[in-house]
């Protein structure tokens, strides 16, 4: 077993699951169950789509979490994959400091899976 693929693969569900459940209970639950939406939130399936949209990251973190969990248990893992999970999590962690600049915690964890995952793939 790799073992800094899987800690890098077991991190990556951490900034999943908090974007779902945090992002729906904070930010887009409150949003899209507001009494006066106007423009385009006004349709039901905007505000649906918006909804899918926002939990598009936590999916695509949760699933390339468990996809490098799982290489982490293979002889040489594929570097195609990892490296797509890297650059996949490394532009979300650079977007997230430089919008927030800094302030927001999900781009140090984002930061740390991917050094993890670099070391896992050279190692």
């Amino acid at each position: 077993m790799n073992p800094w693929l899987f800690l890098s693969g077991v991190l990556a569900i951490i900034p999943g699951v908090a974007h779902g459940y945090l992002g729906e209970k904070q930010l887009i639950g409150p949003l899209l169950s507001a009494e006066n939406v106007q423009g385009v939130l006004r349709s039901k399936v905007s505000r649906n789509i918006l909804r899918g949209v926002w939990h598009l990251p936590a999916a695509s973190w949760g699933l390339m979490g468990l996809m490098t969990i799982y290489y982490s248990f293979t002889p040489y893992p594929p570097v195609a994959p990892i490296a797509f999970a890297i650059s996949t999590c490394s532009v979300a962690l650079l977007v997230n400091l430089a919008a927030t600049k800094g302030k927001h915690i999900g781009w140090p964890l984002l930061l740390v899976v991917s050094l993890l995952a670099v070391v896992g793939l050279y190692t």
